[in-house]
């Protein structure tokens, strides 16, 4: 059953290519000369991604709008914050079929720039796009493309999708001068930074293969995932740091509702009758607290997880993996994919 669900989600995503275009070849019938050429210059595009491989960066670049508009579907009405991953190295194969010129290469580019911010909610919240970064011995991995990215990022100035920029020691001078126009213009949007060397060794000690460490991926703001091989569940709960002090200091109750919904003065060893005591062993106290929560926290985050793998994604399985393990990468009895785990975003440490 799941491999006939994600034969069946793949070819939805080819039936949506061949919808498109029929009617980009509908519309180049009543199409000026120029626009005409145009729209069947997508029907043909389209008639040949993503079934078969791209031959070009044009053809890439439609097959990855299709494939991700398919994903981003699936798991409507909120898609997961995920990365597209380094996309100078996804794409550097294909504009070197053609030899595209680093121009024409930033123009395609900003359309798929474009693409990501259509919509009633934006595809492109939370996603997250790579460039630059090393491989597992240390060489700069850096392209064509890498600098073409940079161009169309700078051109468009999207918010979304966040542009992520991998650098090591060995990072290339031209990187950083490029990077140097965003850092000294007013208003540039991007990009963030991510720094290899640590990020290698934190993953390796987490459990991440080195062969694996070059394909990390950023998911959102700054969680790590590794590109096509990881179902981790990134926001899977939330934690409210200053409120967990506010409850400390208020005597398990809530300063808005006045509602008793943490550990009390007494439950904390505090002495309730002097305001004194409770600041001076405020630091354990909150530790004590934090340490009720966060229990009850982990259990109910895994009840969400357990409620999430009822709603399969054959599609986005069959990408990340679900073709070899068979199957869905949200089932929590098994694990469909090489790396799995839930992570939780916590709020309030600068006010703690």
């Amino acid at each position: 059953q799941v491999y006939e669900a994600m034969k069946i989600s793949l070819e939805a995503a080819v039936k949506l290519a061949a919808r498109y275009g029929d009617l980009a070849r509908n519309l180049s019938k009543k199409a000026t000369d120029q626009r005409s050429e145009e729209l069947l210059m997508i029907s043909e595009t389209l008639e040949h991604v993503p079934l078969n491989g791209a031959r070009n960066l044009f053809e890439a670049i439609q097959s990855f709008i299709i494939l991700w508009q398919v994903m981003c579907l699936e798991q409507s009405p909120n898609p997961y914050a995920f990365s597209a991953g380094n996309v100078d190295r996804i794409f550097e194969p294909y504009r070197a079929m053609d030899d595209c010129s680093r121009a024409a290469t930033a123009a395609l580019f900003r359309h798929l720039l474009t693409f990501f911010n259509i919509g009633d909610r934006s595809w492109a919240i939370s996603q997250n796009l790579l460039i630059g970064g090393k491989s597992e011995d240390g060489h700069d991995l850096t392209n064509e493309m890498t600098y073409a990215v940079l161009d169309a990022y700078y051109k468009s100035n999207y918010p979304q999708p966040i542009l992520s920029v991998k650098l090591h020691r060995n990072t290339p001078k031209l990187l950083h001068e490029a990077l140097g126009r965003f850092l000294f213009t007013p208003g540039a949007l991007t990009p963030s930074f991510f720094n290899d060397d640590s990020m290698f060794r934190v993953l390796k000690k987490a459990g991440v293969e080195g062969k694996d460490l070059p394909d990390y991926s950023i998911a959102g703001c700054q969680e790590p995932l590794i590109m096509g091989r990881d179902n981790a569940n990134t926001t899977n709960s939330w934690l409210n740091l200053a409120k967990i002090l506010e409850l400390t200091l208020a005597d398990g109750k809530s300063t808005i509702s006045g509602k008793k919904i943490g550990l009390t003065y007494s439950d904390l060893g505090l002495n309730p009758a002097d305001p004194v005591d409770v600041l001076k062993k405020v630091k354990p106290a909150f530790y004590r607290q934090l340490e009720h929560f966060t229990g009850r926290m982990a259990s109910a985050a895994n009840g969400c997880s357990r409620a999430l793998s009822n709603l399969k994604v054959p599609f986005l399985s069959s990408l990340m993996g679900g073709i070899e393990s068979g199957v869905d990468m949200r089932d929590t009895a098994k694990q469909g994919t090489r790396y799995n785990g839930s992570g939780c975003l916590i709020h309030g440490l600068s006010v703690v």
